[in-house]
């Protein structure tokens, strides 16, 4: 599934494979976004939301909840969306003010090459330096 692809595809670019964890509803995201807060100075989180997370709190309600606590984490996190569609598209919606970023889905090379790209973008913006 897309998961897979995507996993596979950050560990391609260097990403620890230990360092990325896998949920699948939008409760767990907010749960271990949390307890990385406890696990400071630590590596910057990215967090890849799909917007069909089912069952309960999608994507964009797990990425409302973040962004609006955001003020309370020390480590704060990168918030991607990760959708069908284009992201044109995607950046138009209203929940689009809640992610840093947004990729497509299927998760090709590509996409994850695009991904990659902004998280380091992002870490250089916040002055973290990615260690794989």
């Amino acid at each position: 599934d897309n998961l897979d692809v995507a996993e596979m595809s950050l560990v391609c670019f260097g990403f620890d494979e230990e360092r990325i964890v896998r949920v699948d509803c939008g409760e767990d995201v907010i749960a271990k976004v949390e307890a990385a807060q406890e696990q400071r100075p630590g590596p910057p989180l990215v967090v890849i939301l799909d917007l069909n997370m089912p069952p309960g709190m999608g994507g964009a309600e797990a990425a409302e909840a973040l962004r609006s606590r955001m003020d309370e984490f020390v480590r704060k996190p990168m918030l991607v969306c990760c959708a069908a569609g284009k992201v044109g598209d995607l950046k138009a919606q209203s929940f689009a003010s809640h992610f840093d970023d947004f990729c497509t889905k299927p998760f090709t090379p590509s996409v994850a090459q695009e991904l990659n790209a902004s998280i380091e973008r992002w870490c250089a913006t916040y002055s973290f330096t990615l260690t794989f």
